[in-house]
């Protein structure tokens, strides 16, 4: 799967899942100590490991600016428009987004 893939489908399944967008906030502010923390094997872990693999992949092709980090990932999906932005809007918005992730 590439990047934006992973960004289109986790902007579809998770733009009402209020769960999600707290747990991005709060992994946000204190991405460091929660990977530190994680158990290796951890869905955490896991999660964090692949998409860290896709952006590298994405940065090496030149299809990723290479200054944009996992926290610029974890926000940018945090803030993806709700169930109150028309699915139009919300697909735009991704759009946009990694528009301004290939620089």
């Amino acid at each position: 799967m590439e990047l934006d893939a992973l960004f289109r489908e986790v902007a579809d399944r998770h733009a009402d899942d209020r769960a999600f967008k707290t747990a991005t906030r709060q992994l946000d502010d204190h991405l460091e100590s929660v990977l530190h923390r994680a158990a290796p094997e951890s869905s955490t872990a896991r999660a964090v490991r692949a998409i860290t693999e896709l952006l590298d992949r994405a940065r090496a092709a030149g299809a990723v600016r290479g200054d944009v980090t996992l926290a610029d990932l974890v926000l940018l999906l945090g803030s993806v428009p709700g169930p109150d932005v028309a699915p139009e809007r919300r697909s735009r918005y991704v759009d946009i987004v990694l528009a301004g992730l290939r620089g």
